[in-house]
């Protein structure tokens, strides 16, 4: 009986080992290298609304985010956990402003990006934008090639004057190679991306 069990536990792991991946999954999430620095006093108080973020890329299926071809050229996409992109790109933003100090509001409306569109109720800043390219793209033939990109829109506005005070597209890529594929790497190098566009956002309205 001993021998038997051995034999079936055998089987199973042989069966899981040649089971199919149909899809990688990727955590979409800010994750800084170090922790943020803290605002000062006087912006600790400014309370922030993060709105919806958009996605333009045009894809047909909102959480593919990129390929991985491997070496017998069988392609499996890479899609985001959890939820879509942009709505992971949104939590990120409110993730990274929490950590800052900021006050930040917990409805996530949409938003026009536009002077018109704001409501009175949103505090000091809104921050919303679109997410205009998002891609995790593999290839692992005699060594493993990473290719990530990142192209965000993301647009500041002061609620209170009505005004935008921020409008700029952060366009970032990253490239690496290695020997074997690791779905960690795919993710810890979209991640950094994303987080180094969120960190930039702020720098120029914080400076004043």
């Amino acid at each position: 009986m001993k021998k038997m069990g051995l034999i079936t536990m055998g089987v199973a792991a042989l069966l899981l080992a040649c089971a199919t991946v149909s899809t990688y999954p990727i955590h979409l999430r800010y994750v800084p290298e170090k922790e943020p620095p803290q605002v000062s006093t006087e912006l600790r108080g400014k309370v922030i609304t993060v709105t919806t973020f958009g996605d333009n890329r045009g894809v047909a299926d909102l959480r593919t985010i990129g390929t991985r071809v491997d070496s017998e050229g069988k392609e499996t996409p890479f899609v985001s956990s959890r939820e879509a992109p942009s709505a992971n790109v949104t939590k990120a933003f409110k993730t990274y402003l929490f950590k800052k100090g900021y006050t930040v509001r917990g409805e996530t409306p949409g938003w026009g990006l536009d002077s018109q569109t704001i409501s009175p109720e949103w505090g000091g800043w809104v921050i919303g934008g679109s997410l205009e390219e998002l891609s995790v793209e593999v290839k692992s033939y005699v060594r493993t090639f990473y290719e990530c990109k990142l192209k965000l829109r993301v647009v500041v506005a002061d609620v209170k004057e009505k005004k935008v005070r921020y409008n700029q597209t952060i366009e970032l890529s990253s490239s690496y190679k290695t020997v074997t594929f690791r779905l960690k790497t795919a993710e810890r190098m979209i991640n950094k991306l994303l987080a180094e566009a969120i960190e930039r956002t702020l720098v120029d309205l914080e400076k004043g």
